[in-house]
């Protein structure tokens, strides 16, 4: 699999990220498995388990901040 035809999946419980850098592709994806799985999007990951996630232009920022203040 290379770099530009790559997609990564994280599945926890019952929240499904989806991580790709073509947007038709993930809407194609998103597509594919609403027709077997009952899906709602929640758009742009803002956070999950604890860590936010900031977007920047063409980037993605994670603080754990939140994550940190919890655990200890």
């Amino acid at each position: 699999m290379s770099k530009k035809n790559g997609v990564i999946l994280i599945l926890y419980i019952d929240d499904l990220l989806v991580i790709r850098n073509h947007i038709v592709e993930i809407k194609r994806l998103k597509r594919q498995l609403e027709n077997v799985f009952k899906m709602s999007s929640l758009g742009l990951l803002n956070m999950h388990l604890g860590v936010d996630f900031t977007h920047v232009g063409n980037c993605i920022f994670m603080n754990y901040k939140h994550y940190v203040m919890v655990v200890f």
